[in-house]
């Protein structure tokens, strides 16, 4: 659905925050590990769970994700990013605490509208996710379906561009969902910014 006349989107896109070379790069650096360390299915948290304690849910996520606390490659653009946004909307986070997941849908693929963090303290441990970065490090062509879908206002949604290194940026507790991969692969990096919890 087209994004609502006279909305005010509260995600932000980048274009080009990585260049082709920098995605190529970075996704490079993310498969060298998994060959070492190998892939994990995708888990979706249910309800009031604890973090940890996710589960299998393949009627709403289905994928292959690959986990880092550390520094990544680009590191420094991709934090710098979410720092400015965090900015422009009075976001409070705590410094350089940022988790990466490197994912990968094939066809079949999807995960179906959800949050990344919840408005309700119960749910995570202190230092929940604020702000949510996916971007991607694959080449349109290289695959059908899987649009990062980016809820703007009730039952209205903005479609992220699909070019490489094309970034998404928004707080966690914003709806999203990625639709189902017809074929090939895509390749995206997603980052949560922690803060205290919201105020």
């Amino acid at each position: 659905m087209a994004e609502a006349s006279g909305i005010v989107p509260v995600h932000t896109q980048i274009d080009n925050l990585l260049t082709h070379d920098e995605c190529m790069s970075l996704r490079g650096f993310f498969l060298d590990h998994v060959e070492k360390k190998g892939w994990m299915p995708a888990r979706i948290y249910k309800g009031d769970q604890k973090a940890g304690s996710a589960e299998l849910d393949p009627e709403q996520r289905k994928g292959k994700v690959y986990f880092d606390k550390g520094r990544i490659p680009f590191t420094s653009k991709l934090i710098t990013a979410m720092e400015q946004y965090a900015a422009r909307k009075n976001i409070q986070l705590d410094v350089d605490r940022v988790d990466w997941q490197f994912s990968k849908y094939e066809k079949g693929d999807m995960f179906i509208e959800h949050k990344d963090s919840h408005l309700n303290p119960s749910h995570f441990h202190p230092g929940i996710r604020k702000i949510s970065l996916t971007i991607q490090l694959s080449n349109p062509e290289d695959y059908e379906g899987g649009i990062l879908r980016v809820m703007t206002s009730h039952n209205s949604y903005a479609h992220i561009n699909t070019d490489m290194g094309t970034t998404a940026i928004f707080p966690s507790w914003l709806n999203h969902s990625v639709t189902e991969i017809t074929s090939g692969t895509r390749y995206a990096l997603v980052g949560w910014y922690k803060g205290p919890f919201w105020i």
